[in-house]
């Protein structure tokens, strides 16, 4: 074999093995590590230099297309920025959580978000770039990058986020393959969240305890965050967690209680003589009316799931009351 050939094939193994080798160190098997890149059909809804908010195909799982999503949908700006107000972030274990977005990125994700979901259609995401900033040292800043893709299925919103916090490239980052339009995901800070995979990040994500923020269903993955309707509200400025909280570990848990509360409100809906596939019109309330002998102990696990939804966040206090007084009345 010439000199040459044998230094371009040599040439080339080592490539294959130095690519394997980085993949392996982020994490990521590189035969399942998908190319990212754009598949046109994207429309931009905000863009500052490499930032952007943009409307975009679902990204398939393993070829094939996901579950399609329940868009277009219209979320008011407030209760978006309500939800991102629930997410922080600690760069290390023992670091102190810090909120993942900052005033600015949360108006810019509000505003674009409630207007991308709402043109989006089932087979849809909104995907996001945005900056923002850490202090360091001596009072300093840098710049990071926070990327996700955005998505509202089974009635509730969920972002799947890429950079948690990664280094954008005039601070580190490279930025001539941040620049390529077809650059592989780990090496890009600008690729948003994938359904088909979890990159792995040095930071983690944290929310405070009864947020109503989840994981998926059967899902442990940090990086996607399922919120429900007790977090998108709008609300102020949210104290950081205290303690050591991810994000409650299964949405099937709250799927379990939000059922039991629906169970709850149709056998009250029954004894109401109320229809129980819909809510009833407001009105006074009736006239108590005890219930038959031998219902104390159905009453008293009523109770208990009552109690349960309250302390994990499902409701709040007003229909807490509200509800129990009901049940107690004998309804």
């Amino acid at each position: 074999m010439p000199a040459c050939s044998l230094l371009k094939t040599r040439e080339i193994r080592f490539g294959r093995i130095a690519a394997i080798m980085i993949a392996t160190l982020l994490g990521v098997s590189a035969c399942a590590l998908p190319d990212f890149e754009s598949t046109g059909g994207e429309e931009n809804l905000w863009r500052s230099e490499n930032y952007f908010i943009r409307i975009a195909p679902q990204d398939k799982v393993r070829g094939k297309a996901p579950k399609s999503n329940q868009q277009p949908v219209n979320i008011a700006r407030d209760r978006i920025r309500g939800a991102l107000k629930l997410v922080f972030i600690k760069a290390t274990p023992k670091a102190d959580a810090v909120p993942l977005f900052s005033d600015y990125g949360m108006d810019i994700l509000g505003r674009y978000l409630q207007e991308g979901l709402a043109k989006a259609g089932p087979a849809q995401d909104v995907t996001f770039a945005i900056s923002t900033t850490r202090k360091i040292m001596f009072g300093l800043e840098e710049q990071k990058v926070v990327t996700g893709r955005v998505f509202f299925v089974d009635n509730q919103l969920n972002i799947i986020f890429g950079s948690l916090d990664r280094d954008a490239p005039m601070f580190g980052g490279d930025a001539e393959l941040a620049q390529k339009e077809k650059a592989e995901l780990r090496l890009n800070p600008y690729v948003p969240g994938l359904r088909s995979l979890s990159l792995r990040q040095k930071a983690t994500l944290t929310t405070k305890k009864n947020s109503g923020v989840f994981r998926p269903a059967g899902s442990t993955r940090p990086d996607w965050l399922v919120f429900s309707a007790q977090a998108l509200t709008p609300r102020s400025a949210v104290a950081a967690p205290a303690n050591k909280n991810s994000p409650s570990g299964s949405n099937s848990d709250y799927q379990q209680l939000r059922g039991e509360l629906e169970k709850l409100k149709q056998e009250l809906r029954r004894q109401q003589g109320q229809p129980a596939g819909r809510a009833p019109a407001p009105q006074p309330l009736p006239q108590a009316q005890p219930l038959p002998p031998g219902t104390t102990e159905s009453m008293v696990q009523r109770l208990g799931v009552l109690d349960r939804l309250y302390q994990n966040g499902l409701i709040g206090q007003q229909e807490y009351m509200a509800k129990r007084n009901q049940i107690l009345q004998g309804y």
